[in-house]
């Protein structure tokens, strides 16, 4: 769902049209449901992600604060993640195996549910770290004040950073020890290659969420108890795709206090809207043929001004929201070139 697509619109008329006739709560609500939406919409499965990260900040905040967590929270939060994991994280395409059932279909159904292993994986990394987490933290709700903090904290870090290097580094590391093994005469194999669809914005919303559990292990945030107002802040997408990360301290007050109609922040923030979608439709979309493979492939017949212009065009391409097609430059084998290095 990019800005620029008409779904992407009907959603923020949707949004728009119910968010002022309802009260404050609802209206987290809404928007709530509005970026687990847009979350949705580019895959189900980054829903996941969101939730795990919410869920460990939390509970992290709390106990960072040097709160003792219940019995009955800890278990409430492994299962909110078990279910979750299970139900977005299995591999199951739902829609499927409902038409399949309806239709008293057994191949369609038996094509709605996974086929390997790699298709549920994440599930059961999950549920494996609910299991071990809840006698964990009941251990570490043990110890004295300040011990329990700090290990609150490195836990929450720890835990926040684990997602984020799987998400992004699991499936190069594993493909890179397969290769390995295979270069020292073993035949690995093949389906211990992971496939991990990395979610939008996980980078934004982990650092936000762990600069919540270190404010608060500082002292300078109280604990959330909101737990749909720390969700949206987790969740709240529209400064998650292209950033800034947003500090605990400058958004969370903003989603916990009510908000007024103002009609110069409407003007200001239609003035934006149109003046992004012109930089995207227009410069971006524009500029992006000038910065594309034709002036990056064969490097040895390039001149100065057809580079210039390359680079000037990816310049304006980057900085009005696209992202110019660079291909890796095709390697031509020569007795008289040095190794060469990819732009």
């Amino acid at each position: 769902m990019n800005y620029n697509s008409p779904s992407f619109w009907c959603l923020v008329a949707g949004a728009w049209a119910i968010y002022w006739r309802v009260s404050h709560p609802w209206q987290n609500a809404l928007l709530l449901v509005a970026s687990y939406a847009f979350y949705a919409s580019w895959d189900p499965r980054f829903l996941l992600a969101v939730l795990v990260t919410t869920v460990v900040a939390y509970v992290g905040g709390l106990g960072a604060a040097g709160e003792v967590l219940s019995s009955r929270g800890r278990v409430i939060g492994a299962l909110t993640l078990t279910g979750a994991a299970v139900v977005l994280g299995s591999g199951v395409e739902y829609v499927r195996l409902i038409r399949g059932a309806m239709a008293a279909d057994a191949s369609v159904v038996r094509g709605a549910l996974p086929t390997t292993w790699q298709d549920g994986h994440a599930a059961l990394l999950i549920v494996v770290a609910c299991v071990l987490g809840v006698p964990l933290l009941a251990w570490v709700d043990r110890l004295e004040t300040a011990r329990r903090r700090r290990s609150f904290l490195l836990l929450t870090l720890g835990a926040h950073l684990a997602l984020l290097g799987y998400a992004k580094y699991s499936g190069f590391f594993v493909e890179s020890a397969l290769s390995l093994l295979k270069l020292a005469g073993f035949d690995p194999i093949p389906t211990l290659a992971l496939r991990v669809a990395l979610p939008i914005g996980i980078s934004f919303y982990t650092f936000q969420a762990m600069s919540y559990t270190i404010d608060v292990y500082r002292g300078a945030l109280h604990p959330m108890r909101n737990v749909l107002g720390f969700a949206l802040y987790v969740g709240f997408f529209p400064p998650l795709v292209a950033g800034p990360i947003t500090r605990a301290s400058v958004l969370l007050p903003q989603i916990l206090r009510p908000r007024r109609r103002e009609t110069a922040d409407l003007e200001t923030g239609m003035a934006l809207i149109l003046m992004g979608l012109v930089k995207k439709l227009v410069i971006a979309d524009n500029m992006a043929p000038v910065a594309s493979a034709e002036h990056w492939l064969d490097r040895r017949e390039q001149r100065s001004l057809p580079l210039a212009r390359a680079l000037l065009g990816a310049e304006a391409t980057l900085s009005c929201g696209a992202r110019p097609a660079w291909p890796m430059p095709a390697r031509t084998p020569s007795a008289n070139r040095g190794p060469e290095r990819d732009i």
